[in-house]
């Protein structure tokens, strides 16, 4: 794998990250999608241990824009087979953020259990990773079903360069942005305080 960039919030544009509303018996409610956050943390990620790691700080400044907004936040770090690790739905961004900062240092194998697993939709799925993914066909499967499961259900992947082929993971409903890992950074706190504001 490699240092990753790309906009942290989904879409072309900010329609995908903005509150819903719902009926309910006082009329309608304002819905804020949860965030659930995947970081690949393969042998040549940065280790934020050892250095800064912008997909980690970018991970982060989602995470508190989006928990001030009134959503939850789940956080998994993933890298070879059987290597990954969930800090489940929570409101404490402490916890979340220290599942953000675990490094692996493996291979690149998406947790697509991880994905599914979890029924607190809407989410939206923020995958940070080269796109080297090992598992590529059962990855694009996971990522078409969890769309499908939810009309509110959104997966974005950032990475800093196209895969031999990242085709699978748009016909599977997945907007896929690359961009430099500056980037990343200054385009997080521009869309995040954008999208999350009040």
């Amino acid at each position: 794998s490699a240092q990753v960039g790309g906009r942290i919030i989904p879409a072309v544009n900010t329609y995908a990250w903005k509150t819903r509303k719902r009926e309910s018996r006082g009329g309608l409610e304002e819905v804020v999608p949860n965030v659930d956050i995947y970081l690949d943390t393969s042998g040549s990620m940065p280790n934020p241990l050892e250095q800064i790691s912008l997909p980690v700080l970018s991970g982060f400044v989602v995470a508190k824009k989006a928990h001030r907004k009134g959503a939850s936040v789940r956080a998994t770090t993933f890298s070879g087979e059987e290597q990954s690790e969930t800090q489940e739905t929570t409101r404490d961004l402490y916890s979340a953020f220290e599942k953000l900062v675990k490094h692996f240092g493996g291979g690149t194998v998406f947790p697509t259990n991880a994905l599914l697993e979890c029924t607190q939709d809407p989410r939206q799925a923020l995958i940070i990773t080269d796109t080297f993914i090992a598992n590529a066909k059962e990855t694009g499967e996971a990522v078409s079903e969890f769309i499908k499961r939810n009309k509110g259900n959104r997966v974005t992947v950032y990475a800093v360069h196209d895969a031999p082929d990242a085709s699978y993971l748009r016909n599977a409903g997945a907007e896929v942005i690359i961009d430099t890992s500056t980037n990343i950074f200054k385009r997080t706190i521009g869309k995040a305080d954008e999208v999350y504001s009040q």
